[in-house]
């Protein structure tokens, strides 16, 4: 959140007041290059962030998690951060991108889940 003070002239009497300015709104898209995928291939995550506010600024990190376990921070370049594993277990993924936002960009999130077979 970011705070803007101006200064007001009210009938020869000079205040301070303080308005809440709230970040921009950002939407996180998560897509997966193989899903399912099967054990020891190589799956490319690409989290995309955007607003409807203006681009988000290159250099922000995207942060790629599988469940709790943070996999990588990864910079954006033109609202795209991608991250390729091939160590993942044979399992059920719930994989998230996550924006943690700036000083003019809100934070975003968004999951989905990466099948690995045999």
């Amino acid at each position: 959140m970011r705070f803007l003070r101006e200064l007001v002239w009210n009938r020869n009497l000079l205040c301070r007041r303080n308005q809440v300015v709230t970040a921009d709104p950002t939407t996180t898209a998560l897509s997966s290059s193989l899903n399912p995928s099967h054990f020891g291939q190589s799956v490319t995550f690409t989290a995309t962030v955007t607003s409807t506010y203006g681009a988000i600024p290159d250099g922000d990190l995207v942060t790629f998690f599988d469940g709790t376990t943070t996999l990588a921070s990864v910079p954006l370049t033109g609202g795209v951060a991608s991250y390729t594993t091939s160590s993942l277990s044979v399992a059920s993924h719930v994989i998230k991108a996550t924006y943690p936002g700036d000083a003019t960009f809100a934070s975003s999130t968004k999951s989905l889940t990466q099948m690995v077979k045999p």
